[in-house]
């Protein structure tokens, strides 16, 4: 590392570390509607202004320990330790970048998420001025890298329609931001990358809380979180991850789904289970190669142990049609063979032959899909004999992160050609591929090889890794062509950096002749087409001889992917018409499926309405009995109250006689009156009367017991008096608070 890095790097650690103080600020006056601008910083404690000595990050910080210098008020360490985390992440992206402007793109967009992410900590809340950022510094990003905004949009789409549902049926474990956060996450990564961004983000989460348990916080898993701190983290770590720490993807095919793993691991797990349970491979299909005046017309069938070829077609013309009038030659007699032979399939693979396409081998590193056809575009532009515009090119990287690429290119006119022959005959044109494509699938779990194909007069020789072409030339006939075979080895694997006498893989032992085969340096290996495709039993086993170009054709059949460039269907029309039938399906499938979810939902939904409704009626008449039984007690509690502050006075002698004549008869009078010991107070009443029935007078000493005023009522006497009924009778009365008071 120079001098002039490791400058270089220090700058942007101090950049980040300013950025990161400002970053600060705006955390603290953003929540309190405080302008970042003005006043300028100062002390909270005090609101001193603070001097340029006061505002050096970290450094201030550790010169005064922490404190305040005017007043002495603790700092808060945040502030440090996020001044520290900005330096650093300035530091780790611009490791792998020179400045400009997408270097400013990704601190821009860093600024804004690490904000986000401190204010969703302390505020939980999330800001739309700082998601603004944050989308400013996403579409610069895709701006200058030159990203494909159909994946950026999906990207959103797919993040954002996951966290909303999860928002829609859960309100309570995530807000509304968290939703436009994570669409916004989509919009920067991804579909793929922002799915495995918020498992990954929901995997630190966890680990998070049962960290704070372990530590013996055991509300932890009760306490809500802020999410948004995890979704930057987990976003990070797969953005710019791999540049700064190659270490943190590990190629583990479990962990794919929780964004552990790049995107190109993920794509290549998933192939591999889509080739192993042979999803979206076609059952019946046919193979065509049509070179010249002759056209070969192959069915295959495939089942679950192995493929066979149910029929063979052939078919030449005595001379070659004019180019405008092709395909309606080829047309009629395509299908004259398609009926005479009975063929049924109506996929068709076309193989493009050797002659018809130009293959190279480019170096092209760091550049995937739309970005890696457009820069292979650029670089075979001149070594091509085709004129701009006039051509179509497939790539294929040869291994993953190798940089190499091989391209094929193809004449445009030859490809809609074939496009337009597949549609007048009503088939579903699945793929175009060039013969060395085919070829190579033969070698596919070949680490490196070498195959010569075509025939004696016009032999081809290729170089193949893993099955993907990097090399081909067509090779001066006859038996002079060993030697330009054994040069050709020897100068591939220089190039290549292989090892020294690759084998060298040949079809077809009858047109070779052995003195050919003998000149040869390099180890020989024979492909036998009947060990991975097996022919109808009413077709000999010889019938492929009859074939010249039967390993191309047979090749094109293998289930092998990724094995060389392929031209898919042109238009948008034509791939329709081929997944169409599946997608009808699986269209059905979902609607019913959807139907049946939204029924049982409804359902579930109207029984819980139901039973809360019932629910609520009950608990509505226990709130009523609740109310009354409360105003109940109110009311006794009142009464306890008045009857104990009555108590505890003197009853007057108007009052005392007041409540007598409301609860005894007009006739009674008294008889006695009691003093206490000393003589000076009344202590007692004694009361006669004769006009009651004698329940009634029972009655009334009762009522006299009850009332709250009087202490004791005591019967002395009862005596019934004549004929009429009425019964004479002595009472004896006392107050509470013992004595009477007044005149």
């Amino acid at each position: 590392m120079d001098n002039t890095m490791i400058l270089l790097r220090l700058l942007y650690g101090i950049l980040g570390c300013c950025v990161g103080s400002f970053l600060c600020l705006c955390a603290y006056r953003l929540p309190r509607d405080m302008s970042i601008l003005w006043p300028g910083s100062h002390c909270d404690h005090c609101c001193h202004a603070l001097g340029v000595g006061d505002l050096v990050p970290l450094v201030s910080y550790m010169l005064h320990r922490g404190r305040c210098r005017y007043c002495g008020a603790v700092v808060p360490p945040r502030y440090f330790w996020r001044e520290l985390e900005t330096g650093i992440l300035f530091v780790l992206l611009g490791w792998q970048l020179q400045p400009g402007l997408e270097l400013l793109a990704r601190f821009l967009l860093v600024s804004s998420l690490l904000l986000t992410s401190w204010l969703d900590a302390e505020e939980h809340m999330i800001y739309q001025v700082v998601l603004g950022f944050s989308a400013m510094g996403i579409l610069l990003q895709h701006y200058v890298v030159g990203s494909s905004p159909v994946y950026a949009a999906a990207g959103a789409l797919a993040v954002g329609a996951f966290l909303g549902l999860i928002y829609r049926f859960h309100k309570k474990g995530m807000g509304l931001g968290d939703v436009a956060f994570g669409a916004l996450l989509g919009l920067w990564l991804g579909p793929a990358r922002g799915l495995g961004c918020i498992f990954l983000a929901a995997l630190l989460a966890l680990l998070y809380v049962l960290g704070r348990m372990g530590c013996g916080d055991r509300e932890a898993c009760y306490r809500e979180i802020p999410f948004s701190p995890f979704l930057v983290l987990s976003a990070l770590m797969l953005s710019y991850g791999a540049e700064a720490l190659p270490w943190l993807h590990p190629e583990v095919p479990s962990l794919c789904f929780l964004g552990l793993a790049p995107v190109a691991s993920i794509k290549e797990q998933v192939r591999k289970l889509l080739q192993k349970r042979n999803f979206f491979q076609l059952k019946d299909f046919l193979v065509l190669s049509l070179a010249g005046r002759q056209a070969d017309l192959l069915e295959f069938v495939r089942t679950e142990e192995q493929l066979r070829l149910t029929r063979i077609g052939h078919v030449s013309a005595a001379r070659e049609a004019a180019s405008e009038d092709q395909a309606l030659f080829w047309t009629q007699r395509l299908q004259e063979l398609y009926a005479r032979k009975g063929f049924q399939a109506k996929n068709v693979i076309v193989v493009l032959p050797w002659e018809d396409s130009q293959l190279r081998l480019l170096a092209l590193p760091g550049l995937k899909g739309r970005e890696q056809l457009e820069a292979a575009r650029w670089e075979i532009l001149q070594e091509l004999p085709y004129e701009p515009g006039t051509f179509e090119l497939a790539v294929q990287e040869v291994e993953r992160d190798s940089g190499n690429t091989v391209a094929a290119a193809v004449q445009a006119h030859k490809l809609s050609l074939l496009r337009q022959l597949a549609v007048s005959l009503g088939w579903h044109l699945y793929k175009l591929e060039p013969a060395v494509t085919s070829w190579g699938r033969w070698l596919a779990q070949e680490p490196a090889a070498f195959c010569l194909t075509g025939s004696l007069e016009q032999p081809v020789l290729t170089a193949y890794v893993r099955g993907c072409p990097v090399f081909t030339e067509l090779l001066p006939g006859g038996l002079e062509a060993a030697e330009r075979i054994n040069t050709l080895c020897g100068l591939w694997e220089t190039a290549l950096h292989w090892e020294e006498n690759r084998a060298l893989y040949l079809f077809a032992p009858q047109i070779w002749p052995q003195e050919l085969i003998s000149q040869l340096s390099h180890p020989i290996r024979w492909l036998h087409g009947e060990l991975k495709i097996r022919l109808a039993d009413y077709y000999d086993q010889d019938k492929a001889a009859h074939i010249s170009n039967w390993p191309e054709l047979w090749g094109a059949a293998l289930p092998a992917a990724g094995t060389g460039p392929v031209f898919r269907p042109g238009t948008l029309a034509e791939r329709w018409r081929l997944w169409s039938p599946g997608l009808g399906k699986a269209a059905v499938v979902l609607t019913a499926a959807s139907c049946f979810l939204a029924f049982s939902y409804k359902t579930a939904a109207q029984r819980q309405w139901q039973a809360s409704a019932q629910g609520s009626r009950q608990l509505q008449g226990w709130a009523d009995c609740w109310q009354q039984w409360t105003k109940r007690e109110q009311a006794i509690r009142i009464r306890s109250s008045v009857v104990n502050q009555s108590g505890q006075k003197n009853m007057s002698w108007a009052g005392f006689f007041v409540l007598l004549g409301r609860m005894v008869p007009a006739d009674c009078w008294v008889t006695r009156i009691t003093q206490d010991k000393q003589g000076k107070g009344l202590t007692g009443l004694h009361l006669a009367g004769s006009t009651l029935h004698k329940d009634s007078a029972l009655q009334l000493v009762q009522r006299l017991k009850q009332h709250p005023m009087i202490g004791e009522a005591k019967l002395e006497k009862l005596q019934q008096e004549g004929q009429n009924q009425t019964a004479g009778f002595n009472i004896f009365l006392t107050v509470k608070g013992g004595e009477f008071r007044g005149s």
